[in-house]
């Protein structure tokens, strides 16, 4: 479809552009520079291709944006992704500034702690694969913490834009919830910490003062033995009367 020194030679593939491709498999769709794969596996989409293909840099794919500053930069406000990005090094970055967020609500982390423990998390492989992971479940997190799109927002037939409730709200889950609900449960446990320290403080402080008390028990004891002592030998050398 354009560029130059590009070839299709797979299947029902096409080559949008670029230079020095190659749509080996069936069914690909390719745009970029140097992209030769290695393998002819179909249904594939390739973009762009690594910089030791020579090109001197890699494609960014950017969504629903002008300027696309990171390999994947998706959108610009709550409608189209909100700026969410994968990083150069590899990491998905969500969108979270308190700027972007409304109606927030409070939580109590003793109370979500409670939830923690009553959250099933197990090891699982998905259907049909080798893919082991351990997570709770979507179902079991949002029945305790009700997280995810609660409606879909859409456009009707005549371009009016409706609500529905989502039918699969329960079957998907957000690591960002997971990290915030383990955050809640850090904050249960640092309070729980905090006020077993200040108890065991408490009952050191008391420790010591019956230690004190105890010493200076010991020590009176101590004086009446001795003064017990000199009242037995006074009343001995009393009864003690010599014959002359």
């Amino acid at each position: 479809m354009g560029g130059e020194n590009n070839s299709a030679s797979g299947s029902s593939s096409v080559v949008l552009g670029g230079t020095n491709n190659t749509a080996n498999g069936n069914s690909n769709l390719v745009f970029g520079w140097g992209v030769v794969p290695s393998v002819n596996e179909p249904y594939r989409v390739y973009f762009f291709g690594p910089t030791s293909s020579g090109a001197g840099n890699s494609g960014f794919l950017v969504l629903n944006r002008l300027d696309g500053d990171y390999p994947i930069h998706v959108g610009t406000n709550n409608t189209n992704g909100n700026g969410a990005y994968l990083t150069t090094g590899g990491t998905w970055t969500n969108s979270s500034s308190r700027s972007f967020k409304e109606r927030f609500v409070q939580q109590r982390p003793a109370e979500v702690l409670e939830k923690i423990r009553q959250l099933p998390v197990e090891g699982y492989y998905y259907k049909g694969t080798q893919e082991y992971h351990i997570t709770p479940m979507a179902e079991d997190f949002y029945r305790l913490f009700r997280t995810g799109v609660h409606e879909i927002i859409e456009t009707d037939s005549t371009g009016q834009l409706v609500r529905r409730p989502n039918p699969d709200v329960d079957k998907y889950l957000a690591a960002s919830d997971i990290a915030g609900v383990a955050l809640l449960g850090i904050q249960a446990l640092a309070e729980e910490n905090d006020a077993l320290k200040a108890e065991i403080s408490q009952l050191k402080s008391e420790n010591e003062r019956l230690k004190a008390l105890i010493s200076t028990l010991q020590a009176q004891q101590g004086v009446l033995q001795v003064r017990l002592s000199q009242l037995e030998a006074g009343l001995g050398q009393r009864a003690y009367v010599p014959q002359r």
